[in-house]
């Protein structure tokens, strides 16, 4: 069951020098760059509407709970796909690989820019989101929530389908897409 976008307005300011429409100042630019430190898993979120596939890469995924399956991931109101986005009810998201790097540049330039869905690794069925062959990881479900957040958007996705490889992922690091070299495991004490 999908839920009604959620008004959240108590996150229109940040340490008492931004104003709602994004603020000024040097407490601005000094949380962008320190957000730029936090390292994320580069993945893709994919729709399809009666225009076609759209998708994006986003570095914000995070399991929200086990019981029920569900996930979430932000994305910003100014991106380009934003609508398209936030009128869908099923999505897919694809965690990258190392070795994805590529396909993760394409979505990341702006529309017009790089083709999306060009590659062969993408599997497009008439009503399901696009899916990506290959990655770390590949989710796919219907949105269970949405809730605005000043400038982006929380999304809820209720996970459907799943699956894994163990694969070297590709990160996001500091503005730039960074690998992590896997170790040896080693059992917890």
């Amino acid at each position: 069951m999908s839920m009604a976008l959620v008004q959240d307005t108590a996150c229109s300011a940040f340490a008492g020098s931004w104003d709602e429409a994004g603020g000024q100042g040097e407490g601005r630019v000094d949380f962008i760059d320190t957000a730029a430190r936090l390292a994320g898993a580069v993945s893709i979120v994919a729709g399809q509407d009666e225009a076609g596939p759209f998708g994006l890469v986003v570095s914000s995924l995070t399991v929200l709970s086990v019981e029920p399956a569900r996930v979430l991931f932000c994305i910003r109101k100014a991106a380009s796909c934003y609508a398209r986005l936030l009128a869908s009810q099923t999505l897919s998201l694809a965690v990258l690989g190392a070795e994805d790097e590529d396909e993760a540049t394409a979505f990341s330039k702006r529309r017009g820019l790089a083709p999306r869905f060009a590659s062969d690794r993408w599997r497009l069925e008439e009503a399901r989101p696009p899916r990506f062959d290959g990655g770390l990881v590949s989710l796919e479900g219907e949105v269970f929530q949405r809730i605005s957040a000043a400038s982006h958007t929380i999304f809820i996705l209720n996970v459907e389908r799943s699956h894994h490889e163990d694969l070297e992922p590709l990160l996001y690091f500091n503005r730039s897409f960074r690998r992590l070299a896997l170790t040896a495991h080693r059992p917890h004490s």
